[in-house]
């Protein structure tokens, strides 16, 4: 209470002796608020360059509020990136999960086959009979194999646990993180109808998942170079942006609504968290910049008309950043092009020990994240954390190629992640200001309630005290 007071009294002091006149709250000046925010808020307002890239957070809060999450909002609710293809049936590969959750909100909808997009269950339905014709056309050559003698790989019961016999070194700034999933086994979910939200998963479960994530997966040294710090950086960004969605929609018995005090306690009052968040907002921001000339003459279409004709149109929006006269018209603010340059990728992987070495620890790192979301028991949450993980996997294959124009063509499954994920960042850079803003807002109406309080018992205080006193007089009168 004294802090408060005292940080209230120095605001008072520092608004009026700075003459601002500008209002909040109808009548509080701006610059009082600013200062007691910065003295009751445990979520900092995080200013200067952020660390590992060439932008500051002003620059990355107006970009992303004034031009990008807007557009990123619409684009996700449209049918391209409606729709994500994922298997939910695999098992953990590192320890026994039960893959059951009794929680009605971690369950995951599957689409319907009239609802999928006509164009992809033609090209699904021609796959899978491309598949059941090679695996029972007869072999070219068996020489001399028998029927009994053969072996199915694809059937092996070790399952993604088998390797092949001779060892493939891959490039991860080709190849990427791999999915290695059964088709059979995917299924397409409506995003939009199984949103990110609270669905209960917490505990034991959830800890061992992340813990497993950063202990098992992280690289190890007393002194970390960027492209350790880099990896580390992008896993504390994406868990501390998953963490936002959470309290973003949390359930109150039968009502979704803003966890202030959830995100406070997991993210708010850790500066670290938030400065890795924005990070990988960034990081993933530089990669669909860097892919922008695909993006914009990919083929989008799902035979939704005003879906198929929408999509380009935001992606031009989106990538217009540097033409004066639309900034001009106040839609795309100068700041979006800082933002979406603002991770300088030429940085890594360049010396040291070799390039080749240093993407495949990448690679196998990044792969091993992708599978431990197989152990998360909530289907929604598994899902969420496939998409997110995808999405970020392809940001880093984007941004390790060498020439992007030699880059192979992304999968629709990898375009429809990396925007997703993008958006999932962009909406959690621009909740940490909301929740900023309600954490004040309560700290102003516990203050109120205590002044309240205060002069309530300062009221009943002068009330008994008159009574008193007139109940003195009354007995002096009657004595005289």
């Amino acid at each position: 209470m004294k802090l408060l007071w005292g940080a209230l009294a120095t605001g008072m002091a520092t608004a009026f002796a700075a003459e601002d006149k500008t209002a909040v709250f109808g009548y509080v000046p701006a610059e009082m608020v600013r200062n007691i925010q910065c003295t009751v808020c445990k979520t900092p307002e995080l200013t200067g360059t952020v660390t590992d890239s060439c932008c500051n957070y002003e620059t990355v809060d107006i970009a992303t509020q004034a031009h990008f999450h807007p557009l990123l909002d619409e684009l996700r609710t449209l049918s391209f990136f409606r729709y994500f293809k994922a298997d939910l049936t695999k098992e953990c590969p590192f320890w026994h999960s039960n893959n059951q959750c009794a929680n009605r909100d971690c369950s995951v909808c599957e689409c319907p086959k009239e609802e999928i997009p006509s164009k992809w269950y033609a090209q699904d339905e021609a796959a899978r009979e491309a598949r059941e014709a090679e695996l029972h056309a007869p072999c070219k050559d068996q020489s001399g194999e028998g029927e009994l003698s053969k072996i199915d790989r694809k059937n092996a019961a070790v399952g993604t646990n088998f390797n092949p016999w001779s060892a493939v070194v891959r490039d991860f700034a080709k190849e990427g993180v791999e999915e290695d999933t059964n088709e059979d086994n995917m299924v397409y979910v409506n995003l939009v109808e199984n949103p990110e939200r609270f669905t209960g998963y917490s505990g034991n479960s959830a800890w061992r998942v992340w813990k497993a994530i950063y202990e098992e997966n992280c690289f190890h040294s007393k002194e970390l170079c960027l492209e350790e710090r880099v990896y580390y950086r992008l896993i504390s960004g994406l868990h501390t942006s998953i963490n936002t969605h959470v309290a973003l929609e949390y359930r109150f018995g039968d009502h979704w609504g803003l966890n202030t005090q959830m995100f406070v306690d997991r993210v708010g009052a850790f500066p670290e968290r938030l400065q890795n968040m924005y990070f990988t907002y960034l990081f993933v921001l530089r990669a669909v910049g860097r892919y922008r000339e695909v993006l914009l003459d990919y083929d989008y279409s799902t035979g939704n008309a005003y879906d198929d004709e929408r999509v380009p149109q935001i992606m031009r929006e989106l990538f217009d950043v540097d033409n004066s006269a639309f900034n001009a018209s106040c839609r795309a603010p100068s700041d979006s092009r800082a933002a979406l340059m603002g991770f300088n990728e030429t940085m890594l992987f360049s010396k040291g020990m070799s390039v080749a070495h240093q993407r495949e620890q990448f690679r196998q790192k990044f792969e091993n994240v992708s599978r431990i979301m197989d152990c998360v028991t909530c289907e929604k949450c598994r899902l969420w954390g496939k998409i997110q993980v995808l999405g970020l996997g392809t940001a880093i294959k984007i941004l390790l190629a060498d020439d992007i124009h030699a880059l192979p063509p992304l999968q629709r499954n990898e375009i429809i992640a990396l925007i997703n994920v993008l958006h999932r960042l962009s909406e959690s850079i621009e909740g940490v200001s909301r929740f900023r803003q309600l954490e004040f807002e309560d700290a102003l109406k516990s203050m109120a309630k205590i002044v309240a309080g205060a002069f309530g018992f300062v009221l009943v205080i002068i009330w008994w005290r008159r009574r008193r006193a007139a109940r003195a007089s009354a007995k002096k009168a009657k004595a005289d």
